[in-house]
């Protein structure tokens, strides 16, 4: 199946390499203007800071640690897993599970929020989509926000504690050569997908709304579903999808974080991302109420099936990732 399957791609792409170019070419365009710009300074910086930090106690983060039963003395974890971007956050905990600080069960439950969009990308990505410049600041809050209640509903992790002798101090070249490496492989997914995003685009084009052309990219591929956002004329609508799309992050992200967890796995990063983006829906249906009461209208259907998704979401994740979620409510 997969011979076959290869077959007919490399078929296409000789009969359309026109197509395969041209999305190869923007997606190196949009790697070199905006991820590597927005990303490689802030990543080298959170690799030295979760060296600096790890195994010491952050007091503005101790209470929301210990409601969300955070390992001890892993506050840095949880605050780069935050700010960090993708897929940063869920390299440290990868990292941090490999040097035996963290239980597989704990990691792999971390995973379901400690891997979320930077500051730097969705200030630099998401400011020319809006006409307030204080909307990227309320869509990184949103993001924040919902994380933490989806860690909140998420299993609880054994409460461990960071060692802090197991934390050797990095070096600026190995921090520079682990960057690299992560931006690189940032940069091959996002031109795959971009070519993917190309032929869809022809195919569909005509045949579907261009309005179900952003879900589809979506769903796909993060920086170019949040560019493609222009396409969308009601604000509110845009907001709303915008911050869906921040916290889906997409499969581009999904593989990204696939290739840097390694044999640790996904644990709860699926289960989690769908009841992240179900809150963050939620939430953003509500906000545009303050920030767009002109043109703010309930969706009951979306709202419906993201309290479904929620539900099961969380379902699967007690399932597959931890014990009861008694004890989280």
């Amino acid at each position: 199946l997969s011979g076959f399957f290869s077959s007919v791609v490399l078929l296409v792409l000789i009969l359309d390499s026109k197509t395969a170019i041209a999305g190869a070419a923007n997606g190196l365009e949009l790697c070199l203007r905006v991820i590597i710009p927005s990303l490689f300074p802030f990543f080298i910086v959170v690799n030295i800071l979760n060296s600096a930090l790890l195994g010491l106690h952050i007091p503005g983060l101790r209470a929301i640690c210990h409601i969300l039963r955070f390992p001890e003395g892993g506050e840095s974890l949880l605050l780069l897993g935050l700010i960090g971007g993708y897929p940063v956050g869920a390299q440290l905990v990868a990292d941090n599970w490999k040097s035996g600080q963290l239980s597989h069960r704990t990691a792999q439950i971390l995973l379901g929020y400690c891997n979320n969009a930077g500051p730097a990308f969705i200030f630099g990505v998401t400011a020319a989509l809006f006409s307030s410049v204080t909307i990227p600041l309320v869509l990184w809050l949103l993001h924040i926000f919902s994380a933490l209640m989806t860690g909140f509903l998420l299993p609880r992790p054994a409460n461990e504690r960071i060692h802090i002798a197991n934390t050797p101090a990095v070096s600026l070249v190995s921090t520079l050569n682990k960057t690299v490496y992560t931006c690189a492989s940032i940069c091959g997914w996002v031109i795959l997908f971009k070519v993917l995003l190309s032929y869809l685009n022809k195919l569909l084009s005509g045949i579907v709304t261009q309005a179900a052309l952003v879900h589809i990219c979506g769903i796909l591929e993060l920086s170019n579903a949040l560019l493609s956002l222009t396409a969308i004329s009601s604000e509110s609508e845009r907001f709303i999808l915008c911050a869906a799309f921040l916290s889906f992050g997409g499969l581009c992200v999904l593989m990204q974080t696939t290739s840097v967890t390694g044999p640790l796995g996904l644990g709860c990063y699926i289960p989690g991302k769908l009841m992240q983006t179900s809150v963050t829906i939620l939430a953003a249906s509500i906000l545009v109420y303050f920030l767009y009461p002109q043109s703010a209208a309930i969706n009951l259907p979306r709202t419906v099936l993201c309290i479904v998704i929620l539900f099961f979401a969380r379902k699967y994740a007690e399932k597959s990732c931890g014990n009861s979620l008694g004890s989280a409510v």
